[in-house]
């Protein structure tokens, strides 16, 4: 019975909490609406009234002017009141910045300078605890001059140490990120040498940047950038195969001049003092394998087939003529045949060696520094391609090879444009150049050599330039054999 009438008693209790709060907010509500419909209906007759005044329309303005924020008030008290959902989120916006302003510091981070904080902080989220306090990271997409910033609000004695840190990490990751930037930087003062019983500083010249060099040049300037950034380094061999004429031996002299390496290190194999050195095996120790190699640097070993024809033909000769010495020793001058082994089995043997040293230099131990070893070589398949396909095969596998091609009706116009621009202010420069370039025939595909040399025998006048190519055929390609279909187009790549 005392039960049953506690539960009542409690009960009631309960509803007349709840009830009561409820009753004085909707008597409050009501009457407050009372009142606020009552001063709208004054304000309204108020400004209706003033237009039977004297001033009439002036009287009318005052009072709009007057009543308008009282009305506009009025009305906003209504919402609030009807929504109270409003006002709290209001509250609450008020006191989060009141908290934000006095306990809380921003770090503005956009995405170049302070990029590895961003990349500290990818992974957490939005109000996550951090020292038993929320750090709040506004990932919005606001825009600076182009970069994207991302705001971290940190309360700023709690989270000093977190901040300070993460700072810190970033500051020596982006110190590094400077250190390898400067090393590549560092490239841009190349140093040209070629060789001639040992390597003397020499002066490149300045090149057309062909279609050939500049994709080239592209590839290397990609590897020696990559090499650095991931501090990890080996010789990188190129082959450029093509026929005579296309510009291969021109490669040192545009790179020197471009900067992309520090160092340019240009090898003719067809001087005098390379046909005193018949041994294969040695032919590459006092080019390459015996010079140090202390900063960023790309040798280009050039005219390696007239080097191999003459090697070839001096051990041969050599060979030949010891065997007939042999014979006359032994058995006087009666000898009429000797045991030796064909030309072509000797040039075979000689060329698998001669591979075997190209390939030892790929596998030069103890690179420090990006290091670009091109080969220069005419119908490289047609030298190579009927020897042992486990020899031949190795090159095409380490080497990455590139195959130059002519000059078509674009670039010639290309390369007329630039020589013709150096030519201001001078005899040679041409006015209507771009009248006469007009009237190019559209199937060119010509060497850059030949072109070279019509430029020449025109003494530099582009009428007679470009009449010279337009009545000239193009010039057939020497050897049918130097198709390599393993060889990349570098036209193709731009």
């Amino acid at each position: 019975m005392n039960l049953c009438y506690k539960e009542r008693h409690v009960k009631k209790e309960q509803n007349m909490s709840s009830i009561v709060p409820q009753s004085i907010a909707n008597i409050f509500e009501r009457n407050l609406s009372y009142v606020r419909e009552d001063v709208l209906l004054k304000e309204g007759l108020s400004v209706l009234s003033s237009i039977s005044s004297k001033d009439g329309f002036k009287e009318l303005i005052r009072k709009l002017c007057l009543s308008m924020p009282r009305i506009v008030g009025i009305v906003v008290l209504k919402q609030l009141i009807s929504n109270p959902e409003i006002l709290l989120s209001l509250l609450k916006s008020w006191a989060w910045i009141i908290i934000k302003t006095l306990m809380y510091d921003q770090q503005i981070v956009n995405e170049t300078d302070t990029s590895y904080i961003t990349n500290e902080i990818q992974n957490m989220k939005s109000g996550e605890i951090v020292n038993f306090a929320p750090i709040y990271i506004d990932r919005t997409d606001v825009y600076r001059k182009g970069q994207m910033v991302q705001t971290i609000s940190y309360m700023k004695g709690i989270h000093y140490f977190f901040m300070k840190n993460l700072n810190r990490m970033a500051t020596k990751k982006h110190n590094e990120y400077l250190e390898k930037e400067a090393a590549i930087n560092e490239t841009k003062c190349s140093i040209y040498k070629q060789y001639s019983n040992g390597y003397f500083k020499q002066n490149p010249a300045n090149l057309y940047p062909s279609k050939n060099l500049t994709s080239l040049e592209e590839v290397i300037r990609s590897e020696i950038e990559v090499s650095i950034l991931l501090d990890s380094y080996s010789v990188f061999g190129i082959l450029i195969d093509g026929e005579p004429g296309l510009g291969k031996s021109s490669l040192a002299d545009y790179i020197a001049t471009t900067k992309v390496v520090k160092g340019v290190m240009r090898v003719d194999m067809s001087i005098p003092r390379f046909f005193k050195t018949i041994d294969s095996t040695k032919i590459f120790d006092e080019i390459f394998h015996e010079i140090g190699i202390d900063c960023s640097c790309m040798f280009v070993i050039d005219e390696m087939d007239k080097y191999l024809n003459y090697m070839i033909d001096q051990t041969y000769n050599t060979l030949v003529q010891d065997e007939k010495n042999k014979k006359n020793n032994k058995s006087g001058n009666n000898s009429t045949s000797m045991d030796i082994i064909s030309y072509e089995d000797h040039s075979r043997q000689k060329r698998t060696e001669f591979l075997h040293a190209v390939l030892s230099i790929l596998e030069r131990p103890g690179i420090n520094h990006p290091c670009i070893v091109v080969f220069c070589s005419n119908n490289f398949d047609t030298i190579f391609g009927d020897l042992d396909m486990t020899h031949f095969q190795s090159i095409n596998d380490r080497f990455t090879r590139f195959r130059f091609e002519r000059m078509d009706t674009q670039e010639v116009i290309s390369y007329l444009k630039y020589n013709n621009k150096k030519f201001e202010n001078t005899r040679f420069y041409c006015r209507d150049l771009d009248i006469l370039i007009m009237t190019l025939r559209k199937d060119i595909d010509i060497p850059a050599r030949k072109l070279h040399q019509i430029v020449k025998l025109a003494s530099y006048d582009f009428k007679k330039i470009i009449h010279e190519i337009n009545v000239r055929p193009n010039y057939p390609i020497k050897s049918n054999k130097n198709k390599n279909l393993g060889a990349l187009r570098l036209c193709d790549m731009n």
